[in-house]
């Protein structure tokens, strides 16, 4: 089987096979439907090429940045895709189309767009081409489209695609590539990165950071550098394959060296090792100032969305980052201990990746809103590191810091995930301390004292070297 639907979703073998047709001259501002069909059923190809005349006769770029599809699966509330079309089928950074050969993408000459996700649709599916520019288009379209009985159950997950950018990105910070809720499956993305950012190759940025199932069951997933996810080595190479690829380098200064700064294009589609998710999943890279495009791919059923949602988002507060090279340093006891009025204004990092830099880091506490239940260190504190190894932190520790307002005085059960080592405090006390060696798992902390009114929660979590490649992040839920 080539691919995770394939072997654990099978559609039904009893159809009828379908094709729609379109061919429209697209006016500048005006939306057409190409494809609204009301039954059950499951596109499995479609193709779609398009020109604009007055554009070329102008030399200007060939690209469909101006066009933007629309699809919309059954009774959704928001489209299931709404994108650019060049950005749907992996062409980034506004380029003329390159070609791609992959599984499920196909980009070829001239601007020959395939799609082979099977998108399947219970009662209704609808397909809009707009046009954002100020000539007009000439489009052609075709589905080819499996119709089956009207009462055929299919599977809940939907297929969507979601695009992002970033111009420019957070320098050492964290692009957000998906922020899903229900239970499904990463079918593939692809990442566009411009570089801006002279400091080194954008690819070593501390790598693909998965955060899963943080309400429920979390783990994490975690890469070194940002071509390790697309299986190539000492930086991106041009080549499409099956299942990864990199359509487009272009290399600062050009020549054979593989390390120089590249903008570059790649995708990474999974068939027969799918990411999955039972109740969310967020999805980011390390980042630095670089101008960034990315579209994930996935199939989620949301009807069970808010099945186990409680209250795991929260405000924290961050704070360090402290120098940590073992035990003994991890239980010295740092500022953020210390009543608040006492506290420093900012942390100026002298130690390890952090020293010897450039730029001289200090850091201030930050505030944010964890994700499903998780605080990830590494989005605030990262290093200016210059090295293959990436700005992934190592031999650190910080704190997060949240307050909870309870109706009235009540025990509660704490279940906190996490690896290397980690301290708990409700309301300046110990609750927890532990080391989770082997990699992360969850900890429940059973009949945690909670006062009427407002209680202070605080973690201290270190990061080491590990199997999770320095995964710098905790999730927290809190039950009754």
């Amino acid at each position: 089987m080539y691919s995770y639907f394939d072997s654990r979703l099978p559609l039904p073998e009893q159809f009828r096979s379908r094709r729609e047709t379109r061919r429209i001259d697209l006016a500048p501002q005006e939306t057409c439907r190409l494809f609204d069909q009301q039954t059950a059923g499951c596109i499995r190809h479609w193709w779609m090429t398009f020109s604009t005349p007055e554009l070329k006769e102008q030399n200007k770029k060939f690209h469909g940045r101006h066009l933007w599809i629309r699809m919309t699966l059954d009774d959704a509330d928001v489209p299931n895709v709404e994108m650019p079309v060049d950005v749907f089928f992996a062409i980034l950074l506004e380029q003329d189309p390159y070609p791609i050969d992959s599984h499920f993408i196909k980009v070829l000459p001239v601007n020959g767009m395939n799609c082979y996700f099977p998108i399947w649709f219970q009662s209704r599916c609808t397909v809009d081409v707009i046009n954002y520019g100020t000539a007009t288009s000439l489009v052609w379209f075709m589905a080819n489209w499996q119709q089956y009985k009207p009462d055929t159950s299919l599977p809940p997950y939907r297929f969507h695609a979601v695009f992002n950018e970033a111009k420019p990105a957070e320098g050492y910070g964290s692009y957000l590539m998906a922020d899903i809720t229900g239970k499904g499956w990463v079918g593939g993305f692809a990442k566009g990165v411009r570089p801006k950012d002279p400091s080194d190759c954008w690819y070593h940025t501390g790598g693909d950071l998965w955060l899963i199932d943080g309400e429920t069951d979390p783990h994490v997933i975690r890469g070194i550098g940002s071509e390790d996810i697309f299986g190539y080595s000492f930086g991106l190479h041009s080549s499409c394959h099956e299942w990864t690829g990199t359509p487009l380098v272009q290399k600062d200064p050009p020549g054979p060296d593989p390390t120089g700064v590249s903008e570059t294009a790649a995708y990474r589609f999974f068939g027969p090792d799918p990411v999955v998710f039972n109740d969310s999943l967020v999805f980011r890279f390390g980042s630095r100032a670089n101008d960034v495009e990315s579209v994930v791919y996935y199939y989620v059923d949301k009807t069970s969305a808010d099945k186990h949602r409680t209250e795991s988002e929260r405000q924290w507060q961050i704070v360090g980052p402290f120098e940590c090279n073992n035990d003994e340093d991890f239980d010295r006891a740092e500022f953020p201990e210390l009543p608040e009025e006492e506290w420093q204004a900012r942390v100026d990092a002298d130690f390890g990746q952090y020293r010897g830099q450039r730029v001289k880091r200090s850091f201030t506490p930050a505030m944010t809103e964890s994700e499903h239940g998780w605080v990830d260190f590494s989005r605030f504190l990262r290093t200016p590191a210059r090295t293959n190894i990436g700005t992934q932190p190592l031999n650190v520790s910080a704190y997060a810091i949240s307050r909870i307002h309870c109706s009235e005085a009540s025990r509660k059960r704490i279940r906190i995930g996490f690896d290397d080592g980690l301290k708990l405090w409700v309301n300046g006390s110990v609750v927890y301390s532990g080391r989770h060696e082997q990699g992360f798992l969850e900890a429940t902390v059973d009949s945690v004292p909670f006062q009427e009114g407002m209680n202070t929660v605080m973690v201290k979590l270190n990061n080491f070297d590990n199997v999770e490649w320095r995964a710098w992040a905790f999730s927290f839920h809190l039950e009754t």
